[in-house]
């Protein structure tokens, strides 16, 4: 009975540290975020900005995206831009040794040479895109995609940090403001 006890007692503390871990590597990813990012986009996109998006320039909206380690998960937004394009969930390896996992979004025009078609779950390609210190340059695995309207937006995080021109959020991890 004490062994059963004892076991128990060793797998709620692998348990709890394990937690932490994760909640601290997701911290430290979001503070690889570079927080006053730029508005400029590829020039393929910016041909692909949208009229009349669902969330206007300068509109604010609530953001459900579970980005940067949480600290954009029910935030208010204001929207800066949008575009239509492909944006890919993705995984690597940064240049610092870092493994980034699941990391959302890379779009379609920020990686070298992806011609014009979506490019396929698992493929390995280099991108350009610069969110984070580290990820220029980097060979990002494609983990999957989705065809949608990316934002720009401006935003707090929950800690305190002010972000601008934040890249990207995708139209379903925005909510309306009621």
């Amino acid at each position: 009975m004490r062994k059963h006890i004892l076991l128990i007692f060793l797998y709620l503390i692998f348990l709890v540290v394990g937690c932490a871990n994760n909640e601290e590597h997701a911290h430290e990813m979001a503070h690889k975020h570079n927080f006053n990012g730029s508005a400029e986009v590829p020039e393929a996109l910016a041909i692909k900005a949208v009229e009349n998006p669902k969330y206007p320039i300068g509109s604010k909206a609530i953001s459900k995206a579970n980005h940067m380690g949480g600290m954009m998960d029910g935030v208010e937004v204001t929207i800066v831009a949008a575009y239509k394009t492909t944006a890919y969930e993705t995984s690597s390896v940064m240049s610092d040794g870092t493994e980034m996992e699941k990391h959302r979004w890379i779009v379609h025009e920020e990686f070298v040479n992806a011609g014009n078609k979506p490019i396929a779950t698992g493929t390995e390609i280099k991108t350009v895109a610069d969110h984070m210190e580290g990820m220029k340059d980097s060979i990002q695995t494609i983990d999957s995609s989705v065809e949608t309207t990316v934002y720009i937006v401006d935003f707090v995080t929950s800690d305190g940090h002010e972000v601008k021109n934040h890249k990207w959020v995708a139209e379903e991890d925005l909510e309306t403001i009621t």
